[in-house]
């Protein structure tokens, strides 16, 4: 009787041994197991690379977005204070008569003359320092009664170039050339020209001296590249339907007979046309991504970034017509 519990307890044992084996699994079958599994894991990493692709354009189309409305606003707040807007301001740009110190390769975008205030009497010269019958008695007697200068400002655009600290398409820079270098001792700017002066006026200015000495900054980076075509036909001739020689286009260079050929230009109301009376601009203004990482590529660069427009109303104006 015991050899056959013997015989059927080892039975028993094999049958288990022979279960647990044909539950596991195969070679085979974990390589298709992990085939799958890399399979899936390859795809949602993908995803998230994407996500975060797409995070960081849009953080950057979003950056780009605002610097260019602070930029516009900042220009426009500029204009309204201007009395005189040249309508060809290319003309700073020629070595002979204007200014000598602008950037190389920059081109003159807008360029006014705006009231400058002297804030503080600290600023303020003292005339009873000067000779009461100079001319310098005079000027000093001037300013303290009027507290104020005319300032040249031009905004010129300069493409990319060598310079790490600018990684934009191009860049807008804001030169301004003041009166005094120090007010408060009447230290003129070197190749400042007053233009109120006896026998200048601001549409015939140029300077005085060999050469000129202003202050110059970067105003914004990332501006779209100036040779983009935009898809805008004509915008200045296209503002005024009763004459479409109101308005001109700066820099003349950028308009052709059929696109506009840069990314941040204007419309100037010609002085011509509106004797006496507030000149206004329209201004356009494009921004680029390129180059701060995150690129929108060909498909969606025209959509994703708009041009920017703003209408600005000059407060000041010379030889006011109450008509107008």
């Amino acid at each position: 009787m015991a050899l056959p519990k013997i015989i059927s307890r080892l039975y028993q044992q094999l049958s288990l041994t022979n279960r647990s084996k044909s539950s596991g699994f195969t070679l085979l079958e974990l390589l298709v197991a992990m085939i799958i599994s890399s399979i899936v894991i390859s795809g949602l990493l993908y995803l998230v690379v994407e996500l975060l692709k797409t995070d960081r354009r849009e953080s950057v189309l979003d950056q780009t977005q605002r610097d260019m409305q602070r930029a516009m606003d900042y220009i426009s707040d500029d204009i309204r204070e201007a009395v005189f807007l040249y309508e060809n301001p290319s003309i700073m740009s020629t070595a002979s008569t204007h200014l000598t110190d602008l950037p190389l390769g920059a081109v003159p975008i807008l360029a006014f003359w705006r009231p400058d205030p002297i804030n503080t009497a600290a600023q303020l010269p003292t005339c009873s320092a000067y000779p009461s019958t100079t001319t310098t008695f005079q000027e000093c007697e001037v300013l303290r009664i009027r507290q104020a200068t005319y300032s040249l400002v031009v905004y010129l655009q300069t493409p990319r170039d060598s310079n790490a600290n600018w990684p934009g398409e191009s860049r807008i820079i804001r030169y301004e050339l003041d009166k005094y270098s120090n007010s408060a001792t009447l230290a003129s700017t070197p190749g400042y020209r007053d233009p109120t002066s006896e026998g200048v006026s601001f549409d015939t200015w140029t300077r005085s001296g060999s050469s000129t000495l202003g202050q110059k900054s970067v105003l914004v980076d990332f501006v779209d590249d100036p040779t983009t075509p935009l898809t805008r036909t004509r915008p200045c001739q296209t503002l005024d339907p009763t004459s479409t020689a109101t308005y001109a286009t700066v820099p003349r260079a950028a308009s052709t007979s059929n696109t506009i050929h840069t990314s941040f230009f204007g419309c100037i109301r010609s002085s011509a046309a509106n004797a006496g009376g507030n000149q206004d601009a329209y201004l356009y203004l494009r921004g680029s991504t390129d180059g701060a990482g995150g690129a929108l590529g060909p498909l969606g660069r025209e959509s994703s970034l708009p041009t920017l427009e703003t209408r600005v109303l000059m407060r000041g104006v010379i030889n006011k017509n109450p008509a107008n």
